[in-house]
């Protein structure tokens, strides 16, 4: 059953760099809202073993969960450090269709926002902060894609500027407007998860084997579909913009 995963769609994960880079980016927060930052990165789970973010001299991407703890991008927090918090928004569970509806209402702004690029231009005005689906807006960052997202599913507080203003600082807040704090429940998993990776042979490496190929296989698929997807939106602006240049033609498609 689907609503037995700790790893849930909608779940937002931050996470802190250290090093001279991560202490320049607190600063900068920190001098922006004028609130201590604890975070530096944000990224957001769109099915159990995938996540989407935002990185700095990369595409934006989806992101096998195994393949991300094996890197070690993505590491259990413990209770003693600080470097890695996660949330989950206020929304009523009733079975795993929810989780799975939820699921399914996040796709289309996965199709958005796949492959742009990294946006360096923090706190700028973008086309995006008028319609998070504006495909016009070609970069975003990390804090900036999860608002987006969130703002489409209409789960951004009142409180909240435009997503380009939308910093990891800010994600810090959300346990004030009812988000829960499921941290536990992600170190769980993801430390059984470097299990299953560290002893592959072992009961848990043989149970968890299966997810990792799939996730990879959603990704693959999610991506190409976007890629479609994108294909299809700009041909439908061409023909709409071909149409009204012809005398008398209404320039929208039935």
């Amino acid at each position: 059953m689907m609503t037995s995963i700790r790893l849930r769609p909608g779940d937002v994960i931050l996470s802190s760099g250290t090093g001279f880079f991560a202490g320049l980016n607190k600063l900068a927060q920190r001098a922006y809202t004028w609130i201590p930052a604890e975070f530096t990165h944000v990224a957001i789970c769109v099915v159990p073993d995938v996540i989407f973010d935002a990185r700095p001299f990369e595409s934006i991407a989806l992101r096998n969960v195994f393949r991300e703890v094996e890197s070690g991008n993505l590491v259990p927090g413990d209770i003693n450090s600080r470097n890695f918090w996660v949330l989950r928004p206020p929304i009523e569970v009733a079975d795993s269709d929810s989780l799975v509806d939820l699921a399914v209402r996040m796709i289309q702004p996965m199709y958005v926002h796949i492959g742009k690029k990294y946006n360096w231009l923090f706190t700028v005005p973008q086309k995006s902060d008028r319609n998070p689906l504006n495909q016009e807006a070609g970069r975003v960052f990390c804090s900036e894609l999860c608002s987006l997202i969130l703002r489409h599913l209409s789960l951004v507080p009142a409180s909240w500027g435009a997503s380009s203003t939308t910093l990891p600082v800010h994600f810090q807040k959300l346990v004030e407007d009812g988000w829960q704090d499921v941290s536990d429940d992600w170190s769980t998993e993801l430390r059984a998860i470097r299990e299953a990776l560290a002893n592959p042979t072992s009961e848990t490496g043989r149970l968890n084997a299966p997810r990792i190929p799939n996730a990879d296989r959603w990704i693959l698929e999610t991506t190409n579909w976007a890629k479609m997807h994108s294909i299809v939106s700009n041909l439908d602006n061409e023909i709409e913009q071909l149409l009204g240049r012809w005398p008398g033609m209404d320039s929208k498609l039935d």
